[in-house]
């Protein structure tokens, strides 16, 4: 197994001792879910940390000044919100990341468990039907919006 799979299986906690649901972003923040779908050939920490630079990416160019990204990669969102210096194989995404974060006057990073982002891995699901790189905004397919709607009032993550 990747030197840094294992560091991410040892950082995730065994259990999650609260219920982790939607949550409203603050103010006028745009909320942007990531999750990556992968082949078993790549490693997992990478194709996460990808996917939040696209997100990121995403937000800037769409012109948001205020921003959530929620994702379930402990490895990632620790690389992204720490000041000390990342040393991981995802060391230069980590870096292209926050070097877009002043180009926001606000930005945030969530974790959010696996078990409980319905809503990223309805969304990964989805996309793994499509072959290439896509962004849903404002309507997510059909398939999707039943969980979408589940997860924003707290049905099913309990």
């Amino acid at each position: 197994m990747v030197e840094s799979e294992l560091l991410e299986r040892s950082l995730v906690p065994k259990t999650v001792t609260r219920s982790v649901k939607w949550e409203t972003p603050d103010g006028d923040m745009a909320k942007i879910n990531f999750d990556a779908s992968f082949q078993q050939d790549l490693n997992t920490s990478k194709a996460e940390a990808w996917a939040c630079l696209h997100v990121v990416t995403f937000g800037e160019e769409l012109g948001f000044l205020e921003i959530c990204v929620e994702g379930d990669t402990l490895m990632v969102n620790k690389g992204v919100t720490t000041t000390r210096e990342d040393r991981s194989c995802i060391s230069n995404v980590i870096k292209a990341v926050k070097s877009k974060c002043a180009n926001f006057t606000k930005i945030k990073f969530r974790f959010v468990p696996c078990s409980t982002n319905t809503t990223a891995h309805a969304l990964t699901k989805e996309g793994r039907s499509h072959e290439r790189l896509e962004y849903w905004m404002e309507e997510a397919p059909a398939s999707v919006e039943d969980i979408v709607n589940k997860d924003r009032i707290g049905i099913g993550n309990e």
